[in-house]
């Protein structure tokens, strides 16, 4: 199979064409009850992503529980998801903006224009090192869970006859530490210039 990597859409687009039978295999996402009904995951998870709350570095709150962060306005991506139970959180009890860009959020938040955003924590500091943003967001005590990022196809894709090779590949690749060695690389790529860091970890 020849693979072709799109990363040029948002999130929520990325999701659409999976739908719509334009895209077959989708990286690093979580699994929630909306997202079953058009996609079949991995048994085995890539990478655990526990998650928490960024904020400004100005915000004196005290973020012990999600019950400080009762009506307060929230960034988020398009077609984000951070689980069902704290989405549905976020749409009962907060103020939510919703943007197509993570820069776009983290500037907000850098120039209060939202109060604060839930993110992956590795993924969160990767971005505000990335963006510059250290002396303007800090990263709060109150975590939100764990999620996990499976591969997962799209239930029209041809590719569903090798979900069981691709579930005993990334078991494989877990426990041998390639992937851990390729998510370190990654980030390092990430933080240069001009990504010249060279990831062709090879299994």
């Amino acid at each position: 199979y020849r693979l072709k990597i799109d990363i040029s859409g948002n999130w929520e687009r990325c999701l659409q064409e999976v739908k719509a039978g334009n895209i077959d295999l989708v990286i690093a996402a979580y699994k929630t009850d909306a997202r079953r009904g058009f996609l079949d995951y991995s048994s085995e998870y890539m990478v655990a992503d526990p998650l928490s709350i960024f904020v400004n570095q100005q915000d004196k709150g005290d973020y012990q529980s999600t019950a400080n962060l009762q009506g307060k306005r929230v960034g988020l991506l398009l077609g984000d998801s951070f689980g069902d139970q704290f989405d549905l959180f976020l749409k009962n009890s907060a103020s939510r903006e919703f943007v197509s860009k993570g820069k776009q959020n983290l500037t907000k938040l850098a120039h209060q224009r939202i109060d604060f955003m839930p993110l992956g924590i590795i993924s969160g500091q990767l971005q505000i090192e990335k963006f510059g943003f250290q002396d303007q967001i800090k990263l709060t005590a109150l975590t939100i869970g764990t999620e996990h990022f499976y591969l997962a196809l799209g239930k029209h894709s041809q590719l569903q006859q090798h979900l069981p090779f691709l579930n005993q590949s990334i078991k494989v690749l877990k426990e041998n530490g390639q992937i851990k060695a390729l998510q370190s690389c990654f980030n390092q790529r990430y933080l240069s210039e001009n990504n010249e860091v060279n990831c062709n970890v090879q299994p």
